[in-house]
Parts: C-alpha cells; structure tokens; sequence
C-alpha cells in the first residue's frame, strides 16, 4: 500500500483502531523473537502534536508529500511553535508547490538553456463555464504552440491529475470527470494512460496547461538497455542538498535519474512503489555523456539557488541530449520517503555512497547546524 501523500496518511489515521491491531500482532510476534517493542501510535490534534513536539525539544521530521505537508502550512505552523524541522522555509514551500510562479522564476534566470514550458492557468469554475470546446482548444494550442498539452493541478505533488490532452473532446471528457467530483479517470480513458489517474476533489483548484513533451523511447530488454535518440528529450529526477544546512556556501547536486514511464505520464506506482517503475542511476554514458551530466548538475545547483531551496529537494526536468536544453517540470521540496523513492537510489551513488539512514541523519544534523547558527533560535 502507498502512504505517502497527506490524504493517505490522514486516511490511515481515521482508521487507527485497525492499524493498532496490525501493530498489536507485530508486537506479539517481535516479542516471540526477543526484539523490542515499537512504541504505539498516539491521536494528536495537529495543535496538540506541535505543543508535544515543542516540550520534547523534538526535531520535527516533516514526511509527507504534497498538500499541507509541503505548501508551506506546516512549515509556517512548526515556525511559530520554534520547531526545527527539515526542508524548505515557508515561502518556498508556497512558491515551489504552484508550477506557474515556479515557472515564472526559473525564466527569470534567463538562461537559454534553462527554461520552462510556457504554461495557462484557469480556476475550476473558468473550465466548468466553457461554451464552445472546439474554439477553446483551438485558442489554446494557439497559444502555447503545440498540437498536444498537458493538464494537471497547479499546486500538487506527485502525478495526481496529469493527463495528456490531444483534442477538444479529450479536454472535455477531463472536464466530465472533474465536474462530477469522482476521485479518479478509468486507466484507458485517453490515449497512452495505461493506469487511472487520481484527481483533485478540491472546487477551487487552478489548472494549468503546458506543452507536451513527447520523449525518446528507452527499454530494457534481457538486461540491456536500448535508446535510439529522435527528439532527444528525456525525463529526468535530480536530488539536491544544501551544503552546510540553511545559509551554507552552496548546494551539491546529486547524480540524475532516467525515469522511465510505462505510458506517457508517470504513474503514482512507478515514482514511489517498489517493482513498477524503472529508474537508471547514474545515467548510462552511452544515452547522456559525463560532461552534459555535469552540465546538468550544475544547472540543478542553480535553479535550487534561485528557487531559495533548504535542506533538499528533488527537481524534475526535461533534457535534450541533442541541444543541451533543461526543461524544469516542477521542484519537490519534500521528496517522497518511500523505501523505493529514487532520491535513495541517487544517495547510494555518491562517492562514497550514503545508505538511506546516513542520508537522513545528514539531512536533520544540516538544519540543526542551520537552527543553531540563527542568532534568534535557541536548539539544544
């Protein structure tokens, strides 16, 4: 089972009851084998939790993914009690989880091999009062000069209400299920989408379109990877660390990934479940050479410069091994924590490499050292 968006948590936390059975059986079996006891779970009001937290001199480790756990909410709320916790400050959180303002800050660095895809955001209520589809669409490719686009949430994690748009009729349909509140659109509803797609029950929530960017093929087959560059575009995740916590000298970019997707999108599953999706860490030389990594790792390092990122975060790019373009999709400032997550992956690449808990450890002792060396904190 996924838990690792603020949705799925919180569903787990109404259902406790259940959950503490499950944790009452594995405490009976950790006792037959003599192993210690984990300590069992405990309600909290949120508010409750932080005053607790605060009491303890507790570090706050913020592991959700997507909502409140990463749009600055619990960042500012974590704040105001003089929590340390791990991340981003309060207003890049907001800023890096709505993919407009995003986009508008990275064409700022104007950097011609840095960019965004141009993008057009509408509320709910603007799609929903729609006269004429066919004229609609037609204004639209118009503007963002494609044939094809792109529909998803403007501030929302992971791959929850993507999907690829190719007609008039197609955004019509997304409009169908987004107007009669349904939790997701049946795999195969469009073309290339081989698994459902999760949506917003949010009213109030913007869209924004973009350009699709279809891709080269990458396959594995009897252990052997075969790439035959077309576009050369490709999809990329790259892990980033501040160096020396918050106000330290820089950032270091760690090794990309090649994602690659079973349909045109990446599904839930393939980020973040363990057996569904592939990623190639480090990139293999022979589809991205070392210079055009570097390349990339230094582009990385700025973007995370100029978006004010802290602690870490994991950016998602297009990149044309052809022109040396970077497209950046969207910056994470609280990376999923999944045991298959593909920031773990890209840690263990390192020289030398840092298991998952040296890498999580080194994230909390960055902020601590951050904390610390803030004249107005006072952390033990």
């Amino acid at each position: 089972t996924l838990n690792h968006t603020f949705e799925e948590i919180y569903y787990n936390c109404l259902n406790a009851e259940s959950l503490k059975n499950q944790l009452l059986s594995s405490n009976a079996i950790a006792q037959i084998r003599d192993l210690p006891l984990h300590v069992l779970p405990k309600k909290y009001a949120l508010a409750d939790f932080l005053d607790f937290a605060k009491t303890e001199n507790a570090f706050l480790f913020i592991g959700l993914h997507g909502d409140i756990g990463e749009d600055g909410t619990l960042q500012q709320m974590a704040e105001a009690h003089g929590i340390p916790y791990n991340g981003s400050n309060p207003y890049t959180s907001e800023l890096c989880m709505d993919k407009f303002q995003t986009g508008l800050v990275i064409d700022a660095i104007r950097n011609p091999n840095i960019q965004s895809l141009p993008k057009k955001s509408f509320t709910t209520q603007e799609l929903h009062q729609i006269g004429n589809f066919e004229h609609f669409w037609k204004d639209l490719i118009s503007d963002l000069k494609a044939e094809t686009l792109i529909i998803k949430p403007r501030n929302d994690g992971c791959s929850a209400g993507i999907v690829k748009l190719s007609s008039a009729l197609d955004l019509k349909t997304y409009l169908y299920f987004l107007k009669q509140q349904l939790p997701s659109i049946p795999s195969h509803t469009f073309t290339d989408q081989p698994e459902i797609v999760e949506l917003s029950l949010n009213p109030n929530a913007h869209f924004i379109f973009e350009p699709y960017i279809k891709t080269d093929a990458i396959y594995i087959e009897d252990n052997c990877i075969h790439y035959t560059p077309q576009s050369g575009w490709l999809e990329l995740t790259v892990g980033v660390l501040e160096k020396g916590g918050e106000g330290g000298p820089g950032y270091h970019s760690l090794n990309p990934s090649i994602t690659i997707a079973s349909g045109s999108i990446l599904s839930l599953e393939e980020k973040f479940q363990g057996g569904t999706g592939v990623n190639l860490t480090p990139p293999p030389s022979s589809i991205i050479s070392e210079k055009q990594v570097d390349q990339i790792k230094q582009s990385i390092e700025l973007v995370a410069q100029t978006l004010g990122i802290n602690n870490y975060a994991r950016i998602d790019i297009f990149f044309n091994i052809l022109t040396e373009v970077m497209v950046v999709i969207e910056a994470n400032t609280l990376p999923a924590m999944t045991p298959s997550t593909v920031i773990y992956h890209q840690a263990l690449a390192e020289t030398p490499p840092m298991a998952p808990t040296s890498f999580l450890e080194n994230l909390v002792n960055n902020k601590l050292n951050s904390y610390r060396n803030k004249p107005e904190c006072a952390i033990p």
